[in-house]
C-alpha cells in the first residue's frame, strides 16, 4: 500500500511539475528506504535459513540508498539533472548487487552464511574495488578519477541487472528448499521488473534524448514490485498455515541474529 501510494503521488507531481527534479529524487529515495525496511521485516519474520539472504538483500538496498542520497544532493545542491559521465553515486548503485550476487549464490548447507563469511566478505571487498576501477579507470586512491560515459555506464548496468535476473532463475528453479524459494520467487520477480524498467528508462533517456517526465516515475516500480511479491508470500504463508516468524520451532538457546554489515 505504501510503495504504491508513492508511485502514484510521484507520477501525479511530474505530471503536474515535470522539472520537480529534487522531489523526483526524494520519492525514489523513500521507496528504497522502504525496500530496506521490508528487507528487514523478511529477515525478522522469515527462518533462520532465509534470514541472511534477506540482511543480505536489504544490504544491497542499503548502497543503492547511497548512490540516490548522492544524486537528490546532487539536484539540491549543484542544481544537476544529469550526468555525462559516471560520478561517486554511481559507485554505489553499481556495486549493490554484489550483495545480491551473494544471496543467489549462497548454498542450502550454509547455515546463516558464517562458514565463509570472511570469503565471501574479501571477495566483494575486490569487486568493489574492480567495479571502482571499472566506472573511474584508477584505483579509489587515485585523486584524479577519469569516468566513463554515461552511456557506457548504463550498457555495463544493463548488463549487470541481466546477469542477477539469469542467475537468481536457474536458482530457483535449482530445488531449493521452501524458505529459500519463496525469497528466490520475490527477488525474482524484482528483478526481471528492474531489468526491464532501466533498460526501457536508459534507453529513453540517452538514446531519445528524453529528460525529466512522467516516465521517471517507473523507477519505483521494482521496489513496488518487490513489496507486491513479498505481501503476497505472507499471505500464502497465511493461509497454509506455516508459522510467519523464524522463532517457532527453535529453542531459546539459538545462535543470534548476523547483522546485515
Amino acid at each position: 500500500m505504501t510503495a504504491t501510494i508513492l508511485v502514484g503521488a510521484h507520477a501525479t507531481v511530474l505530471a503536474i511539475h515535470p522539472e520537480a527534479t529534487l522531489l523526483s529524487n526524494i520519492f525514489i529515495l523513500c521507496l528504497l528506504l522502504l525496500a530496506t525496511a521490508l528487507c528487514l521485516v523478511g529477515a525478522h519474520t522469515e527462518c533462520n535459513e532465509a534470514r541472511p539472504l534477506w540482511l543480505l538483500l536489504g544490504a544491497g538496498f542499503l548502497l543503492a540508498t547511497v548512490g540516490q542520497l548522492a544524486w537528490t544532493y546532487d539536484a539540491y545542491a549543484a542544481h544537476l539533472r544529469t550526468h555525462p559521465q559516471a560520478f561517486n553515486g554511481d559507485f554505489f548503485f553499481f556495486v549493490y548487487g554484489i550483495p545480491i550476487l551473494l544471496a543467489i549464490c549462497s548454498r542450502d548447507k550454509d547455515a546463516g552464511l558464517r562458514t565463509f563469511v570472511w570469503l565471501d566478505g574479501t571477495q566483494a571487498l575486490i569487486a568493489a574495488m574492480l567495479a571502482y576501477v571499472l566506472l573511474f579507470s584508477v584505483l579509489p586512491s587515485h585523486a584524479r578519477p577519469r569516468p566513463i560515459p554515461a552511456s557506457t555506464l548504463n550498457y555495463f548496468t544493463d548488463a549487470e541487472n541481466w546477469i542477477l535476473v539469469a542467475a537468481v532463475s536457474l536458482r530457483f528453479f535449482s530445488n531449493p528448499t521452501s524458505a529459500r524459494r519463496r525469497f528466490y520467487r520475490t527477488l525474482s520477480i524484482y528483478l526481471w521488473v528492474n531489468a526491464v524498467v532501466v533498460l526501457i528508462l536508459g534507453y529513453l533517456e540517452l538514446e531519445l534524448g528524453w529528460r525529466d517526465g512522467v516516465q521517471d516515475a517507473a523507477w519505483g516500480l521494482p521496489e513496488l514490485a518487490l513489496c507486491a511479491a513479498f505481501a503476497f508470500q505472507r499471505g500464502d504463508l497465511a493461509d497454509g498455515g506455516e508459522p510467519r516468524s523464524g522463532h517457532r520451532g527453535f529453542p531459546s538457546q539459538s545462535a543470534p541474529k548476523p547483522s546485515s554489515q
